[in-house]
């Protein structure tokens, strides 16, 4: 084992030089085996290199196709379709409208350039009190229906207030179990 005070990253400035002298000796061992015309010197030369590059190949197998594969579902990425469905909840709700999400909350404040709140952990007198402030100022309300936290705040506020689904959307959800969100996005009434 190194000493404590030396990990294996502070080698790493050491890689580059230690590449190049590899590369070199490679290159010194295949000049040497082709440069005697004898042809089982030049089937170990072939044999080496195809040897060395099919380790190298094996090293990175799994890693190659991935630029060329289906997109892997990660935090803030979104699809095109996800982005437009932003651009429609811009297009579908007031300019001075806060939105209620889970997990969208930073997608809709840079893309649709509403007002967001983040509801689902209040309990049912703060979210009264919260809706009350809003519906004073004359502020739309909406839910976007984006994790199963949502949902069930969803049905809460059904039996305090009228909803009313404002279209189905194409937004990133934060549930993995199929059914416990409908991505609506829902209109808050009095």
């Amino acid at each position: 084992m190194l000493y404590p005070a030396l990990r294996l990253r502070d080698l790493l400035p050491e890689f580059p030089p230690l590449v190049i002298i590899v590369a070199y000796g490679g290159v010194a061992f295949v000049r040497a085996l082709l440069s005697d015309a004898r042809s089982w010197r030049q089937l170990a030369a072939a044999t080496g290199l195809s040897a060395t590059l099919f380790l190298l190949l094996m090293r990175v197998w799994n890693v190659l196709p991935i630029p060329f594969g289906e997109p892997q579902n990660s935090y803030g990425y979104l699809t095109a379709a996800q982005r437009a469905a932003f651009d429609q909840i811009a297009a579908l709700t007031p300019p001075r409208a806060v939105i209620g999400a889970t997990m969208n909350t930073g997608a809709l404040d840079l893309y649709a350039q509403r007002e967001t709140f983040i509801p689902d952990m209040w309990s049912p007198q703060e979210q009264s009190i919260f809706l009350a402030a809003m519906f004073r100022e004359g502020r739309a309300v909406y839910l976007l229906d984006d994790g199963a936290g949502m949902t069930i705040m969803r049905h809460h506020l059904e039996a305090r207030y009228e909803l009313r689904r404002v279209a189905v959307l194409d937004v990133p959800i934060g549930s993995a179990l199929p059914g416990d969100t409908s991505r609506a996005l829902w209109e808050i009434a009095k």
